[in-house]
Protein backbone atom coordinates (compact mmCIF):
# COMPACT_ATOMS: atom_id res chain seq x y z
CA UNK A 1 0.00 0.00 0.00
CA UNK A 2 1.33 3.48 -0.89
CA UNK A 3 1.68 5.93 1.97
CA UNK A 4 -0.96 8.67 1.78
CA UNK A 5 -0.49 12.36 2.39
CA UNK A 6 -1.98 13.18 5.79
CA UNK A 7 -3.42 16.33 7.33
CA UNK A 8 -3.36 16.28 11.15
CA UNK A 9 -5.64 18.80 12.85
CA UNK A 10 -4.25 19.59 16.28
CA UNK A 11 -0.67 19.94 17.51
CA UNK A 12 -1.11 18.77 21.11
CA UNK A 13 0.54 15.69 22.60
CA UNK A 14 -1.42 13.11 20.62
CA UNK A 15 -1.62 15.01 17.34
CA UNK A 16 2.11 15.67 17.43
CA UNK A 17 3.15 12.13 18.33
CA UNK A 18 0.88 10.58 15.68
CA UNK A 19 2.20 13.04 13.09
CA UNK A 20 5.70 11.84 13.88
CA UNK A 21 4.63 8.19 13.79
CA UNK A 22 3.00 8.59 10.37
CA UNK A 23 5.87 10.67 8.99
CA UNK A 24 8.37 8.09 10.21
CA UNK A 25 6.35 5.43 8.38
CA UNK A 26 6.76 7.36 5.11
CA UNK A 27 3.72 9.63 4.93
CA UNK A 28 4.04 13.29 4.04
CA UNK A 29 2.32 15.04 6.95
CA UNK A 30 0.77 18.50 7.25
CA UNK A 31 0.32 19.42 10.92
CA UNK A 32 -2.17 22.23 11.55
CA UNK A 33 -1.73 24.28 14.70
CA UNK A 34 -3.63 27.27 16.05
CA UNK A 35 -0.31 28.51 17.43
CA UNK A 36 1.99 30.52 15.15
CA UNK A 37 4.79 29.78 17.62
CA UNK A 38 4.35 26.03 17.18
CA UNK A 39 4.23 26.39 13.38
CA UNK A 40 7.50 28.34 13.41
CA UNK A 41 9.32 25.97 15.78
CA UNK A 42 8.19 22.84 13.92
CA UNK A 43 9.26 24.19 10.52
CA UNK A 44 12.51 25.82 11.60
CA UNK A 45 13.72 23.55 14.41
CA UNK A 46 11.65 20.33 14.11
CA UNK A 47 10.54 20.98 17.69
CA UNK A 48 7.14 21.55 19.31
CA UNK A 49 7.71 24.31 21.87
CA UNK A 50 4.57 23.35 23.81
CA UNK A 51 4.39 19.55 23.78
CA UNK A 52 6.96 16.74 23.76
CA UNK A 53 9.57 19.49 23.88
CA UNK A 54 12.61 17.20 24.02
CA UNK A 55 11.73 15.31 20.84
CA UNK A 56 13.10 16.16 17.40
CA UNK A 57 10.28 15.58 14.93
CA UNK A 58 10.48 14.02 11.47
CA UNK A 59 11.48 16.21 8.56
CA UNK A 60 8.46 14.73 6.71
CA UNK A 61 6.22 17.02 8.81
CA UNK A 62 5.30 20.50 7.58
CA UNK A 63 3.40 22.67 10.06
CA UNK A 64 0.65 24.99 8.80
CA UNK A 65 -1.57 27.56 10.52
CA UNK A 66 -2.83 29.30 12.48
CA UNK A 67 -5.44 29.88 9.76
CA UNK A 68 -7.65 26.87 9.08
CA UNK A 69 -6.46 24.76 6.12
CA UNK A 70 -7.81 25.85 2.74
CA UNK A 71 -10.00 23.79 0.43
CA UNK A 72 -6.96 23.18 -1.81
CA UNK A 73 -5.01 21.76 1.12
CA UNK A 74 -7.86 19.49 2.19
CA UNK A 75 -8.42 18.24 -1.34
CA UNK A 76 -4.70 17.41 -1.66
CA UNK A 77 -4.61 14.84 1.16
CA UNK A 78 -5.80 11.25 1.40
CA UNK A 79 -6.27 11.22 5.19
CA UNK A 80 -7.46 13.81 7.70
CA UNK A 81 -6.68 13.00 11.33
CA UNK A 82 -8.66 14.89 13.97
CA UNK A 83 -6.68 15.36 17.19
CA UNK A 84 -8.99 18.10 18.47
CA UNK A 85 -10.55 18.14 21.96
CA UNK A 86 -14.12 16.88 21.79
CA UNK A 87 -15.48 20.17 23.16
CA UNK A 88 -13.97 22.04 20.16
CA UNK A 89 -14.71 19.44 17.50
CA UNK A 90 -18.10 20.71 16.33
CA UNK A 91 -16.67 24.08 15.27
CA UNK A 92 -13.80 22.42 13.40
CA UNK A 93 -16.22 20.11 11.58
CA UNK A 94 -18.36 23.09 10.54
CA UNK A 95 -15.29 24.60 8.88
CA UNK A 96 -14.21 21.29 7.36
CA UNK A 97 -17.60 20.45 5.89
CA UNK A 98 -17.63 23.66 3.81
CA UNK A 99 -14.51 22.46 2.00
CA UNK A 100 -15.07 18.71 1.90
CA UNK A 101 -15.69 16.84 -1.33
CA UNK A 102 -18.53 14.70 0.01
CA UNK A 103 -18.58 12.58 -3.15
CA UNK A 104 -14.96 11.52 -2.68
CA UNK A 105 -13.88 12.51 0.83
CA UNK A 106 -10.49 11.72 2.36
CA UNK A 107 -10.30 9.04 5.03
CA UNK A 108 -11.42 10.75 8.26
CA UNK A 109 -9.84 9.43 11.47
CA UNK A 110 -10.74 10.71 14.95
CA UNK A 111 -8.52 10.22 18.00
CA UNK A 112 -10.31 12.50 20.47
CA UNK A 113 -12.06 11.10 23.54
CA UNK A 114 -14.98 12.28 25.61
CA UNK A 115 -18.62 13.35 25.41
CA UNK A 116 -19.71 16.83 24.35
CA UNK A 117 -20.92 19.00 27.22
CA UNK A 118 -24.51 20.16 27.00
CA UNK A 119 -25.57 17.87 24.16
CA UNK A 120 -24.09 14.68 25.69
CA UNK A 121 -23.21 13.75 22.10
CA UNK A 122 -20.55 11.26 21.13
CA UNK A 123 -18.15 12.16 18.32
CA UNK A 124 -20.06 9.90 15.92
CA UNK A 125 -23.19 11.95 16.59
CA UNK A 126 -21.36 15.27 16.22
CA UNK A 127 -20.04 14.14 12.83
CA UNK A 128 -23.55 13.14 11.71
CA UNK A 129 -24.93 16.52 12.87
CA UNK A 130 -22.33 18.59 11.04
CA UNK A 131 -21.37 16.46 8.02
CA UNK A 132 -24.26 14.06 7.52
CA UNK A 133 -24.86 10.39 8.28
CA UNK A 134 -22.96 9.09 5.23
CA UNK A 135 -19.74 10.79 6.36
CA UNK A 136 -20.33 9.54 9.91
CA UNK A 137 -20.65 5.95 8.68
CA UNK A 138 -17.29 6.21 6.89
CA UNK A 139 -15.48 7.87 9.81
CA UNK A 140 -12.91 5.91 11.79
CA UNK A 141 -12.10 6.06 15.50
CA UNK A 142 -8.68 5.22 16.91
CA UNK A 143 -8.42 4.66 20.65
CA UNK A 144 -5.72 3.40 23.05
CA UNK A 145 -4.65 2.53 25.69
CA UNK A 146 -1.70 4.59 24.53
CA UNK A 147 0.49 7.42 25.77
CA UNK A 148 2.06 10.02 23.49
CA UNK A 149 5.41 9.92 25.28
CA UNK A 150 5.67 6.17 24.63
CA UNK A 151 4.48 6.28 21.01
CA UNK A 152 7.09 8.94 20.30
CA UNK A 153 9.75 6.52 21.61
CA UNK A 154 8.40 3.72 19.38
CA UNK A 155 7.51 1.59 22.39
CA UNK A 156 5.08 -1.30 21.70
CA UNK A 157 1.53 0.01 21.42
CA UNK A 158 -1.84 -1.58 20.65
CA UNK A 159 -4.92 0.38 19.59
CA UNK A 160 -8.49 -0.23 18.51
CA UNK A 161 -9.50 1.08 15.08
CA UNK A 162 -13.26 1.17 14.71
CA UNK A 163 -15.82 2.21 12.10
CA UNK A 164 -19.34 1.38 11.00
CA UNK A 165 -17.59 0.67 7.68
CA UNK A 166 -15.19 -2.28 8.03
CA UNK A 167 -13.50 -1.22 4.78
CA UNK A 168 -12.60 2.19 6.19
CA UNK A 169 -11.42 0.66 9.47
CA UNK A 170 -9.05 -1.62 7.55
CA UNK A 171 -7.76 1.30 5.48
CA UNK A 172 -7.02 3.31 8.62
CA UNK A 173 -5.31 0.34 10.28
CA UNK A 174 -3.07 -0.04 7.23
CA UNK A 175 -2.07 3.64 7.45
CA UNK A 176 -1.00 3.33 11.08
CA UNK A 177 0.28 -0.22 11.37
CA UNK A 178 3.97 -0.70 12.15
CA UNK A 179 5.82 -3.54 13.93
CA UNK A 180 5.67 -1.54 17.17
CA UNK A 181 2.15 -0.15 16.57
CA UNK A 182 -0.51 -2.84 16.30
CA UNK A 183 -4.01 -1.99 15.07
CA UNK A 184 -7.05 -4.19 15.82
CA UNK A 185 -10.22 -3.35 13.89
CA UNK A 186 -13.86 -3.65 14.90
CA UNK A 187 -17.25 -2.28 13.85
CA UNK A 188 -18.38 -0.87 17.22
CA UNK A 189 -17.38 2.83 17.29
CA UNK A 190 -19.98 3.63 19.94
CA UNK A 191 -18.49 1.04 22.28
CA UNK A 192 -14.98 2.30 21.57
CA UNK A 193 -16.04 5.89 22.25
CA UNK A 194 -17.81 5.02 25.49
CA UNK A 195 -14.86 3.00 26.74
CA UNK A 196 -12.48 5.82 25.86
CA UNK A 197 -14.60 8.34 27.78
CA UNK A 198 -15.33 6.02 30.72
CA UNK A 199 -11.76 4.93 31.30
CA UNK A 200 -10.71 8.53 31.92
CA UNK A 201 -12.75 8.56 35.13
CA UNK A 202 -10.85 5.55 36.46
CA UNK A 203 -7.53 6.90 35.22
CA UNK A 204 -8.09 9.94 37.44
CA UNK A 205 -9.00 7.63 40.35
CA UNK A 206 -5.81 5.64 39.78
CA UNK A 207 -3.83 8.87 39.83
CA UNK A 208 -5.45 9.89 43.11
CA UNK A 209 -4.57 6.50 44.60
CA UNK A 210 -0.96 6.89 43.49
CA UNK A 211 -0.87 10.41 44.95
CA UNK A 212 -2.06 9.04 48.28
CA UNK A 213 0.84 6.62 48.29
CA UNK A 214 -1.11 3.46 47.48
CA UNK A 215 0.73 0.95 45.33
CA UNK A 216 -0.09 -1.94 43.00
CA UNK A 217 -2.83 -3.65 45.04
CA UNK A 218 -4.99 -0.53 45.10
CA UNK A 219 -4.33 0.25 41.44
CA UNK A 220 -5.07 -3.30 40.32
CA UNK A 221 -8.36 -3.17 42.22
CA UNK A 222 -9.28 0.06 40.45
CA UNK A 223 -8.40 -1.40 37.04
CA UNK A 224 -10.44 -4.56 37.67
CA UNK A 225 -13.44 -2.56 38.84
CA UNK A 226 -13.08 -0.22 35.85
CA UNK A 227 -13.21 -3.11 33.35
CA UNK A 228 -16.44 -4.45 34.87
CA UNK A 229 -18.03 -1.04 35.34
CA UNK A 230 -17.33 0.27 31.82
CA UNK A 231 -18.50 -3.02 30.26
CA UNK A 232 -21.78 -2.89 32.21
CA UNK A 233 -22.27 0.76 31.30
CA UNK A 234 -21.79 0.01 27.60
CA UNK A 235 -24.30 -2.84 27.67
CA UNK A 236 -26.84 -0.66 29.47
CA UNK A 237 -26.52 2.43 27.27
CA UNK A 238 -26.62 0.49 23.98
CA UNK A 239 -29.68 -1.59 24.92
Amino acid sequence: MSTPKVLVLGSGNFGSCLSDHLADAGSSVLLWSRSAEVVRSMNQEQKNVRYLKEHTFSSNITAIGPDFPSKDVISSVGVVLFAIPTQNLRGVLKEMHKMLDTESPPLLIFVNKGIEKGTQALTLEIIADECGSDIAKMSVFLSGPSFAKEIIKRQPTQVSVSSLSPEHAERAAAVFHQPWFRCYTNDDPIGVELCGAGKNVYAIAAGVAAGLGYENNARAGKYSFACISVANYNVHIQD
